[in-house]
């Protein structure tokens, strides 16, 4: 009896060890040069904007793939990264207006990036402009859309958490917005999705923009907060994202003058669903 009881003992041991170290999360990318991801994004923007006393109210629903080739990967790790967009489709939605628009083929330029080993983006730069005329989402969705950014060292464990900071700015309008972004990430555990193990990523976060532009001669200031929530589930080898499913609830405020001088304030709820094809 003292001897099975021993053996039960050992193997408890034995498994609680292997659970322990199944825990931990090598952060380093792992994909190979050639390698081809398509991330299919829908995204359903409902947008409501006082005006004059009156509330008029938006919804736009945007379907669009995001393709990404890896170029080649460094010794040091890092990643170089072809990204591009295709095959937009959105649906809009407002007072006395119901539009559909189809742009099938690639549409914007294609970019070049220089991805840490930790995701990251280093560097982006336009390789292809010959699309510049199409409708150009800027590159800032699909530099993100495709790698987790993991804190600068070799291992994270389930239940850890850590923080990334953004600055970006946004061309809108004739001018430039500047947006501030604020990630915390907690590491889940593994879980099988799509019959894939897939590790799981708990996002929170928030957001401050600011900036000015100019819209039929009017001086235009925008300025706002907002807050996201979200989850991701990655490839724990090559940390590729599979599904990002995220809200963003942003306040505006959107102040006019010149002809005109007015506030517009402005609510937006964001519901992103990501998915590697």
């Amino acid at each position: 009896m003292k001897s099975i009881l021993k053996v039960s003992i050992v193997l408890v041991f034995v498994l609680f060890s292997i659970n322990s170290f199944s825990q931990d999360l090598k952060t380093a990318l792992k994909v190979s040069k050639g390698q081809e991801f398509n991330q299919q994004m829908e995204m359903l923007m409902d947008v409501t904007q006082s005006m004059g006393g009156q509330e008029m109210k938006v919804i736009n629903n945007s379907y669009v793939t995001s393709k990404f080739k890896v170029v080649d990967v460094l010794k040091s790790g890092n990643i170089s990264m072809e990204a591009s967009t295709w095959d937009i489709k959105t649906k809009t939605k407002a007072p006395m207006m119901d539009t559909t628009l189809s742009l099938p083929g690639k549409q914007g330029p294609v970019y070049l990036m220089d991805i840490n080993k930790y995701g990251k983006v280093v560097s982006k730069v336009i390789t292809d402009s010959s699309e510049l005329k199409g409708v150009n989402l800027g590159g800032n969705l699909i530099s993100s859309g495709i790698f987790c950014e993991f804190p600068e060292k070799d291992i994270v464990k389930v239940g850890e958490k850590w923080s990334i900071n953004k600055n970006d700015t946004v061309s809108q309008m004739g001018g430039k917005i500047g947006v501030n972004f604020t990630s915390d990430y907690l590491l889940g555990s593994v879980e099988v999705i799509d019959g894939k193990s897939l590790q799981k990523i708990s996002i929170t976060g928030n957001v401050e923009m600011g900036g000015k532009a100019k819209q039929m001669g009017m001086d235009v200031f925008i300025e706002g907060t907002g807050i996201s929530n979200g989850t991701i589930y990655i490839d724990p080898v090559s940390k590729v994202i599979y599904t990002n499913n995220t809200v963003i609830e942003l306040d505006l405020s959107v102040a006019i003058t010149g002809q005109q001088n007015m506030t517009i304030p402005i609510t937006q709820k964001i519901t992103v669903n990501q998915k590697l094809k």
